[in-house]
């Protein structure tokens, strides 16, 4: 059985659900705001993985190999490159957090370093370039060839991917370029190798990456 329309309209439901959860709760201010919009994203997130699930699990999509590794490694640190380039890294400042800097290493790490850094790329993932990308691809593969259900399935899923990002908040075009490059880059791995695993990589690395150099440059101000 296939991840047909129905796993489709479910995700787009809950997702867009959970969308509006977590947009909602930025209205009021306090330390809960943040924690209490991701869980609201990745329940919904969750919710449509679950059902896909018990649809059916496409064949060698969670299957992981050590090439996923590697390829998520090189993906990964090649877009946080990217990011540097298109972003101006030489005339930004250097990242840091205020945690750090004030020795709150434990609020830090359960505060930004496991949620941005683990459990929101692994959430996101599973969503955009698994139920997503896979359903939008098998709904279209009859009707219009695998190359254009391919292309269009990936333009779906980073275009989610991008109104995600964007919803919270006015980003910059160099942004949104970012969040293309990372969709775009992580749709095709998944359609090339049919496996999940090595844009989870990816996107853990790009994340992990970033949250090193908040590390790095917190200490160094300190």
């Amino acid at each position: 059985m296939r991840w047909d329309v129905r796993v489709l309209a479910v995700a787009l439901v809950s997702g867009s659900a959970s969308m509006l959860g977590a947009l909602s709760t930025t209205r009021f201010a306090g330390l809960w705001t943040l924690p209490l919009a991701n869980l609201f994203l990745w329940f919904g997130f969750l919710c449509a993985f679950v059902y896909a699930l018990a649809r059916s699990r496409p064949p060698g999509l969670f299957q992981f190999r050590a090439s996923d590794l590697i390829w998520g490694f090189a993906s990964g640190m090649v877009l946080r490159l990217c990011e540097g380039v298109v972003g101006g890294f030489e005339n930004a400042p250097f990242p840091s957090s205020p945690l750090i800097e004030n020795n709150a290493i434990a609020s830090w790490v359960l505060a930004e370093a496991i949620p941005l850094g683990l459990i929101g790329p692994l959430a996101e993932e599973v969503f955009f370039r698994a139920v997503i990308l896979v359903s939008v691809f098998q709904v279209l593969r009859r009707a219009t060839g695998p190359v254009a259900a391919a292309i269009t399935a990936a333009l779906v899923s980073t275009g989610l991917f991008v109104c995600l990002h964007a919803i919270f908040g006015a980003i910059s075009l160099a942004s949104v370029l970012q969040f293309v490059l990372i969709g775009t880059v992580c749709a095709a791995l998944v359609l090339l190798t049919g496996r999940l695993w090595s844009a989870v990589v990816t996107h853990l690395v790009y994340n992990g990456s970033y949250l090193a150099i908040v590390a790095m440059g917190a200490l160094l101000v300190r």
